[in-house]
């Protein structure tokens, strides 16, 4: 596959949001972070899969999500525009986890017709912090410059004491509860986030792209860019498929790459923390 041409740069701030169903090649750049998205429905000029990516009202926090809704079809894009519509409504939190609790409310009590994995990535970049939350879909991956190869970004696979499962696909229990993944960033980390369609692309005899292929490719392109990454795993699935043309699904990659924290983030955070705990403390004393 041909690689797609450098799209404009599109600058997130304040309360610009960049997100929907439709065909999508565009550079990001968010606070602390820089990347490349391609999403390309396979049915029409809308699909199931839905990327939404925004920065908060004060430039710090950035955020990437993408929601894969169950299915094909007319009305299936009609659902994802509708689950855009509550994604914009909903992500006032600073905490992914609770918009997916609520997300699942409103999905759950229109049925099952309305299930949908999800994928939200949440990056504090004053202090470095990375919060990320999954329903369902497939996990997103990390490049961290210590480690020097692309791992899981893993939800806790356990099942808690009140045996509730946590992290389902949305609209299958209005119950269901979402944990947060945690991490501190030292700059430079990479990541992807990708819908079912790139690792399930079926080659001429049935077999699937998989996941161990994905993973094959980041490595071996290491040093690309976002965009030159997206780039030759498009290329890779189509050589697949044996078509530049996706038939069997939804195709969303989102390419990512944190910048160097600012100067001083580290001990910065540490004193906003110090300050919580002794206002804290004062409260609790008066």
């Amino acid at each position: 596959m041909t690689q797609q041409e450098s799209a404009p740069v599109k600058q997130l701030a304040c309360s610009e949001i960049v997100g929907g169903n439709h065909e999508a090649a565009a550079t990001i750049q968010m606070p602390g972070l820089t990347g490349y998205l391609y999403s390309k429905p396979c049915g029409g000029a809308e699909g199931g899969d839905v990327h939404y990516i925004t920065s908060c009202f004060h430039g710090v926090i950035s955020r990437a999500c993408l929601a894969d809704v169950a299915g094909h079809g007319e009305q299936v894009s009609r659902i994802s525009a509708w689950l855009h519509e509550l994604l914009r409504d909903k992500f006032h939190h600073h905490n992914p986890a609770h918009t997916f609790e609520s997300l699942n409310r409103r999905m759950a009590q229109r049925g099952f017709e309305t299930a949908a994995t999800a994928f939200c990535l949440s990056y504090d970049s004053a202090g470095g912090k990375l919060a990320v939350c999954n329903a369902g879909h497939p996990a997103g991956l990390m490049w961290a410059p210590k480690d020097g190869q692309w791992t899981c970004l893993d939800q806790q696979d356990a099942i808690p004491d009140d045996g509730a499962i946590p992290n389902l696909i949305l609209g299958v229990s209005k119950s269901a509860r979402y944990d947060l993944l945690k991490r501190r960033l030292e700059g430079g980390e990479r990541f992807l986030v990708y819908s079912d369609g790139v690792i399930e692309t079926p080659g001429p005899d049935g077999a699937l792209f998989g996941a161990e292929a994905l993973m094959s490719i980041l490595n071996a392109h290491a040093e690309a860019s976002d965009e030159e990454l997206v780039g030759h795993i498009l290329s890779a699935l189509a050589q697949h498929g044996g078509s530049p043309e996706f038939t069997h699904d939804d195709v969303t990659l989102i390419a990512l790459t944190a910048d160097p924290l600012p100067e001083g983030a580290y001990a910065a955070n540490i004193a906003k923390k110090m300050w919580a705990r002794w206002r804290g403390i004062l409260s609790f004393r008066e």
